[in-house]
């Protein structure tokens, strides 16, 4: 289960004719509202199109992204498909936990909800914390080097594999660090969040 940054407008939209999906849905976007009090309608914003889309929000991403991949879970289960392993990557734990039966879907979604709400409270709270993250095709210990050469407000987030990791910190470090390494031919892409997850602005 993946965590922030690979959501996009509409993400979901065709499996909604599912009907088990559907209504995992539609009971996630009640709860949302009736039950934590969410100043949004979650089913609204998932099928939002690109031109008005807030899926990057990350008081919306966090319970949008979590409620699809449980919703996803639900449609296999319905299918008599079971997982034999699970993996969460970042917030894709939430889900990851909900597969595995660790965690009801009302406390998958509860956590996702006041995850997204603590992240998006972080510009409030810190204005001078502007967040962004990117992807870089290197080693661990060629970020490493990389970063205490240039010296920016970015450190390593994640280690996806042994040649990619996760950057993530200051926004205008991030845009930096991506206009210099697409000079150098290094691999790297820019994720869709605003908010630096496993840095030092959380």
């Amino acid at each position: 289960f993946c965590g922030q940054g690979a959501q996009w407008a509409a993400m979901g939209k065709d499996l909604m004719s599912f009907p088990v999906y559907r209504a995992c849905l539609n009971e996630a976007s009640c709860f949302l509202q009736l039950g934590l009090g969410a100043r949004f309608d979650l089913l609204k914003e998932i099928l939002r199109g690109a031109e008005d889309t807030r899926i990057s929000d990350p008081e919306i991403s966090q319970p949008a992204t979590t409620a699809l991949q449980v919703a996803l879970v639900d449609l296999l289960k319905s299918l008599h498909v079971q997982p034999q392993y699970v993996l969460g990557h970042s917030s894709g734990e939430i889900a990851a936990a909900y597969a595995s039966g660790a965690i009801s879907r009302y406390d998958a979604w509860k956590i996702a909800y006041f995850r997204g709400l603590a992240a998006a409270s972080i510009p409030f709270r810190a204005s001078k914390l502007k967040g962004g993250m990117m992807v870089v095709g290197m080693s661990t210990e060629e970020a490493s080097a990389y970063l205490a050469r240039i010296n920016k407000s970015a450190q390593i987030a994640c280690i996806n594999s042994p040649r990619s990791i996760t950057i993530s910190g200051q926004a205008d470090a991030i845009e930096f660090i991506a206009r210099d390494l697409t000079q150098r031919d290094i691999f790297n892409r820019v994720l869709n969040v605003k908010v630096a997850y496993h840095s030092s602005h959380m």
